[in-house]
């Protein structure tokens, strides 16, 4: 890959922060009480072993931690004890409980359930 000639433009810099914009988008999405997760959890059944994290809320974990560019399910675990923002989002959520093996669970169901109906 090459290089600018500058080596300081802003394509080689890596976001430190979303931008505002992003921020704003997530928090108008979210905001309502993590507006998306009743949604998803309707449309699909709960593990009786789940005792706390719905699929719902777990989708809204993952989508929030991609906003702030964590793409590593094993790392959201991390991130939501460093950032205060699932925090705000979903305060009834300890941050152990977005282990890795659960926020697959949730992306297993989405897939079981049939990922074509959110095509537009």
């Amino acid at each position: 890959m090459r290089r600018c000639s500058t080596g300081g433009c802003k394509c080689h810099k890596k976001m430190s922060k979303p931008s505002p914009w992003v921020l704003h988008r997530s928090w108008r999405i979210t905001s309502k009480n993590a507006a998306s997760s009743p949604i998803i959890d309707e449309h699909l059944s709960t593990d009786p072993r789940r005792k706390v994290l719905t699929h719902g809320q777990a989708a809204v974990a993952m989508i929030t931690a991609i906003l702030f560019q964590v793409m590593q399910l094993y790392r959201i675990c991390r991130f939501a004890s460093e950032k205060k923002v699932l925090n705000v989002l979903l305060p009834q959520i300890e941050p152990e409980q977005y282990f890795d093996d659960r926020l697959a669970d949730t992306l297993d169901a989405l897939f079981a359930f049939g990922i074509g109906i959110w095509k537009c």
